[in-house]
């Protein structure tokens, strides 16, 4: 029961045996002479519900202050007149009126700011998550309902319909001005663009923009994904391009096209950057590589399918190499990306002594592979590193990669020439390299791209008269900030600017 000194706080607790239950959220706290613990949970976690207390009370009870909550022990009991009542300074509370108590008890109206600022970050929560909307009405959902409404009691969460056909569309139409608004401030932007498939073999086709922001931040914007219909002929997939451009109102901005090299986009597209072709094709070509590639891809397929194998793996693992972290598994190749046959090579060869064990073990030794065979792999991985690091410095969505074109040949011939690998992977490789990228230092934009990069000026070119030519390119080229303010450059100053670099 409650202490015979009765405050406000009882109207929520019930206290036994040193012990004082919430009556709201069932919170146990520990009770001995003071409520002061009490009253501060009721006002931070039951506020509304204090308010309506103080306004049933309101004509016959004043809320007292914190130290008037002090019940005193009986050892050493006082009476009134021996204890005065302690003095404060603090503010009195303030109580609200029966008006305020009701409309702190209402639901968020439509139009509320505080309810749109909380839809927005639940839709942003789902469509981040890539969540169905009707998350909203699932039966796990109802602990967040709870949580929320622990929150904020006044807020109701929408309705996957409101979701889906007001909040989202709003949403959606907020961004894209955004975006619409950045891209008309580029000066160039470049697209990157592919078709998939979906599980459901319907096509897909997603293009993505690019350009360099006024503050010279790079930023990418997927501009639509949408479904492909149409048969994928160059002239469709060009059409579809041309509709998103316009749209966009960026066809007079575009500098380049980056895809696949899927025949069909290549023709339909302006321009491509193909260095994971020499790869691809170096590992098709090379008469010695297909072979092992496939039988390697026959040993990842058997473990893959056999959970006994995989089990004698993990074992073999864990027994060998003592100091690994945890067990690892084999990789398959993936045809679409080239660097998934690297790191297939690569797992196989670190496992090699464990996967020849349990492949014996399994009674399928015929899939162990030869010492010659494993010693081409272990031939063939220095020569592929090289391109493996290149792939993923391209693939970097925070940096530009125009410029490094030109370092990036250069240094990719330089590895295959010191590993002083003879291997026919490596020569195709190089053969490939020149094939693909054939004096890249001549070309004006790779130049350009790269001559002006602080990061690299004039020492990432070995060819001096191309390094004479875009510089004579660029001086062409430059004019003024401002023309009408600032006097025009004779050819002295311009070549000055120019070797600077």
């Amino acid at each position: 029961m409650a202490p015979a000194h009765k405050s406000i706080v009882w109207s929520f607790f019930f206290a036994k045996d040193g012990i004082a239950t919430c009556n709201i959220c069932q919170a146990n706290l520990k009770y001995r002479t003071s409520t002061s613990s009490l009253l501060t949970h009721v006002k931070s976690k039951h506020p509304i519900q204090l308010g309506e207390v103080h306004v049933e009370k309101s004509k016959e009870f004043t809320v007292p202050s914190v130290e008037e909550f002090d019940v005193p022990s009986s050892s050493s009991a006082v009476t009134a007149e021996e204890k005065p009542r302690k003095q404060t300074h603090d503010k009195p509370s303030v109580q609200p009126t029966l008006p305020a108590a009701i409309e702190n008890r209402k639901i968020y109206d439509a139009s509320s700011p505080r309810r749109q600022e909380l839809d927005r970050i639940l839709l942003e929560m789902i469509t981040t998550d890539l969540q169905p909307f009707s998350v909203v009405d699932d039966v796990g959902f109802n602990g967040f309902k709870r949580y929320s409404k622990a929150l904020d009691p006044r807020y109701e969460l929408p309705s996957r319909t409101k979701l889906s056909t007001s909040l989202l569309p709003q949403i959606y139409n907020e961004e894209k001005k955004k975006v619409f608004d950045a891209l008309q401030e580029a000066t160039a932007v470049s697209l990157t663009t592919d078709i998939r498939s979906s599980r459901a073999m319907q096509g897909y086709m997603t293009v993505t923009a690019h350009f360099i922001s006024n503050d010279w931040n790079m930023k990418s914007h997927v501009l639509e994904t949408f479904r492909m219909v149409e048969s994928h002929t160059a002239e469709n997939i060009a059409s579809k391009l041309t509709r998103v451009m316009e749209e966009w109102q960026i066809s007079d901005k575009i500098s380049a096209v980056v895809t696949d090299s899927a025949a069909n986009v290549v023709k339909a597209t302006l321009g491509l950057f193909r260095s994971h072709l020499v790869v691809k094709t170096a590992l098709k070509d090379a008469e010695d590589v297909k072979p092992v590639i496939d039988a390697v891809k026959e040993i990842v397929n058997f473990f893959h399918h056999s959970v006994k194998a995989s089990d004698s793996l993990r074992e073999l693992q864990s027994q060998q190499i003592p100091n690994q972290p945890h067990p690892f598994k084999l990789i398959n190749d993936v045809p679409t990306r080239w660097n998934s046959t690297y790191y297939m090579l690569e797992r196989y060869l670190k496992l090699h002594t464990q996967v020849t064990t349990a492949l014996c073990l399994s009674g399928r030794s015929k899939l162990c592979l030869g010492s010659e065979t494993v010693d081409l792999i272990r031939l063939w991985i220095p020569d592929l590193q090289p391109f493996e690091m290149v792939t993923k410095e391209i693939s970097a969505e925070k940096t530009t990669t125009t410029a490094k074109i030109i370092p990036i040949v250069q240094l990719l011939h330089e590895a295959l020439t010191t590993n002083g690998n003879a291997s026919r992977l490596a020569q195709e490789l190089q053969k490939q390299l020149w094939a693909r990228f054939p004096a890249p230092q001549c070309k004006f934009l790779w130049a350009a791209s790269t001559f002006l990069d602080p990061r690299f000026k004039k020492h990432a070119f070995t060819d001096q008269s191309a390094l004479q030519d875009v510089q004579e390119a660029l001086k062409g080229r430059m004019k003024p900030v401002d023309e009408q303010e600032t006097r025009p450059r004779n050819d002295e100053e311009v070549s000055q600017a120019t070797n600077s670099f």
